[in-house]
């Protein structure tokens, strides 16, 4: 019971709001409770969130007339959609500039799998094409993000500070290079903002790398639409020498559509579940393996 001067909850309201809640009463004053409303479940309001936090909101305030309510529902609606279109969307670079610039993301952030799964994969298929031919080696990392993928690369095959290939890290968000550049230390390799979707053919010529390795960045693309994921694929093949092979791990996309992006390659492996001699199973990457080579002629 409430001490003299206090008002008590009034909890007779509660089935009213279409969703079940706690009242858990706290530090009341006089006419003004004070409480803390979670959510037990979602109700008709379909809240994105399943906690509310009222301070200093006495409950009877919540009964209101219907058209107030409507209206209030139809003035937040509003709102949550301009803020919606305000954001950019996982397909778009503003998106990632975001993320990787958030103190949060200092630390390596992986898709599907770390590279102790993907390692067997990057020996059978890449590291044969990476030594192979006259010359160094070239393996273009394709939307490194802040992955420890081509550091973790490095460190597989190389235990000098020189390496026998080069490993390039190209992404389109500037803040992602950033967080490349500081993960990668003393290591020697390269680190460019640089578009999957139209690459520099300066910086980028025809037939310069020896293999692609990608994880997710892929699937990134296919958020921005199929032909996004379409033209980094005819970009991929472009700069790729002929012989070359493009590891992809994709965990978003359909298989089908993949196939479809990488129409004009060859491909090695098409997505199925793969055991290789050793017994490295693909399905252990959380994700789908594709392989594919760039046709001789």
């Amino acid at each position: 019971a409430a001490s003299p001067g206090q008002s008590r909850p009034h909890v007779g309201i509660l089935p009213r709001l279409g969703f079940g809640l706690k009242v858990l009463p706290f530090l009341s004053q006089p006419r003004l409770p004070i409480c803390a409303l979670q959510a037990e479940r979602i109700g008709s309001h379909r809240l994105a969130a399943a906690s509310l936090l009222a301070i200093g909101l006495p409950l009877r305030s919540l009964r209101q007339p219907a058209g107030k309510r409507r209206a209030r529902r139809r003035q937040g609606k509003t709102s949550a959609r301009a803020e919606a279109a305000s954001v950019p969307k996982f397909g778009e670079v503003g998106y990632w500039e975001w993320f990787y610039s958030q103190d949060e993301q200092a630390e390596n952030s992986e898709w599907f799998c770390g590279y102790d799964v993907l390692q067997p994969f990057v020996r059978e298929f890449l590291q044969p094409v990476l030594e192979k031919g006259a010359g160094r080696g070239k393996l273009l990392i394709a939307g490194c993000g802040n992955s420890s993928l081509s550091c973790d690369v490095y460190d597989d095959f190389f235990d000098t500070q020189d390496p026998l290939w080069d490993i390039w890290n190209v992404d389109y968000a500037e803040a992602a290079i950033a967080r490349s550049k500081s993960m990668a230390g003393m290591r020697k390799m390269q680190h460019i903002v640089g578009d999957l979707r139209a690459l520099s053919p300066e910086m980028f010529p025809d037939d310069s790398f020896s293999a692609i390795l990608d994880k997710g960045a892929l699937d990134a693309l296919f958020c921005a639409g199929k032909d996004a994921a379409r033209d980094s694929a005819k970009e991929l093949l472009r700069v790729l020498r002929p012989g070359g092979l493009a590891l992809i791990v994709s965990g978003v996309a359909t298989g089908e559509d993949v196939l479809k992006a990488f129409a004009g390659w060859e491909t090695v492996l098409d997505g199925s579940p793969y055991i290789n001699d050793d017994g490295a199973a693909s399905i252990d990457l959380c994700a789908k393996l594709f392989v594919f080579r760039k046709p001789l002629a």
